[in-house]
């Protein structure tokens, strides 16, 4: 009996000192997913203090804990709980990173107390440009800070985009690849700022955008990442932009240069693909545009069947989805 007892006591504290298996491993393997800041931006002045909130989803990850730093410590200051400090006239980004590597920021302007406050607006030559700004990958625009206290003042720019950059007040739109975008071969959206050396500032949105067609005749149709066209046709590919409110075609003066990954599948002459009578098969089309290339969509030619995605047969016009 005493063996027993004994062996039961060893049992009760064994199961004492390991974990319990009801929610061991609660939200353990759940990281977070977003990372939202309580402001983009902020307006102290020197000495002047503020907390961001920072908010974490799902609501139900394992780890929420967020570092907090600063791009420029010497003018913008933040304690490890998001409490902004104004130390110096200047900007700086605050910078909030989950475990997992998600960041957010919010751009702090700091302005001495004895500042008088004016507007600063964008010019792009005699028109002011506000809210977003479009063009075509590989353009570049002229930008210009004009403050309306009549004053000259020195100007700091920054790009929230690798692939759209500003250089004092020159914009160079980029592009990146966008497979989920429909219809597009490329579309970047970046966030221009400019901020004055006391704190004043302003900001345009940056959005660049080329769309495919693809036509047969006087029709015109925007197409996605595939497509199939039948044996021995024709047809002619353009590049159009948004222009903030339509696509319209890429002005005269940009060139920009088609090639197919295998000819003897799909044949390019200028802007003109033409799939083989004899080859049938799948090849990728891409576009040479400003000196970088990136695909526009995936060309299979077929002689007759029916599409995949829906069973309807072919015509004697190539089929586009």
């Amino acid at each position: 009996m005493k063996k027993l007892i004994s062996i039961l006591s060893g049992a009760v504290l064994l199961a004492a000192l390991l974990p319990s298996c009801k929610g061991s491993k609660e939200n353990s393997d759940v990281f977070p997913s977003s990372l939202t800041l309580s402001q983009t931006e902020m307006d102290l002045q020197v000495g002047e203090s503020k907390a961001l909130e920072a908010t974490i989803l799902p609501a139900d990850a394992g780890d929420k804990s967020v570092a907090w730093s600063s791009t420029n410590p010497r003018r913008v200051g933040v304690d490890a709980n998001g409490l902004v400090s104004a130390i110096a006239v200047g900007t700086a980004y605050v910078v909030a990173e989950t475990v997992n590597g998600i960041k957010a920021s919010c751009l702090v302007h700091v302005s001495s107390s004895g500042t008088d406050s004016y507007k600063v607006s964008l010019y792009n030559g005699s028109a002011e440009v506000s809210g977003t700004l479009y063009s075509w990958p590989g353009n570049t625009v002229r930008l210009e800070a004009r403050s309306d206290d009549g004053k000259t003042h020195s100007y700091f720019w920054s790009s929230n985009s690798e692939n759209t950059t500003v250089n004092d007040g020159l914009v160079t739109f980029g592009w990146e690849q966008r497979e989920d975008m429909e219809g597009f071969a490329w579309y970047c959206e970046a966030v221009i700022r400019v901020t004055s050396t006391d704190g004043c500032g302003t900001y345009v949105n940056a959005v660049s955008s080329i769309g495919k067609s693809f036509r047969f005749g006087p029709s015109s149709e925007t197409i996605g990442s595939d497509v199939t066209i039948l044996a021995g046709k024709s047809a002619e590919i353009s590049l159009n932009w948004f222009d903030g409110s339509a696509f319209t075609p890429l002005p005269e003066n940009v060139e920009y240069t088609l090639k197919s990954q295998d000819t003897s599948i799909l044949s390019v002459d200028g802007h003109t693909v033409s799939s083989s009578e004899q080859t049938v098969g799948s090849t990728i089309l891409s576009v040479v545009l400003s000196g970088r290339e990136f695909a526009l969509c995936n060309v299979r030619v077929e002689k007759d069947g029916s599409k995949d995605s829906s069973g309807e047969p072919y015509t004697e016009y190539p089929v586009n989805w």
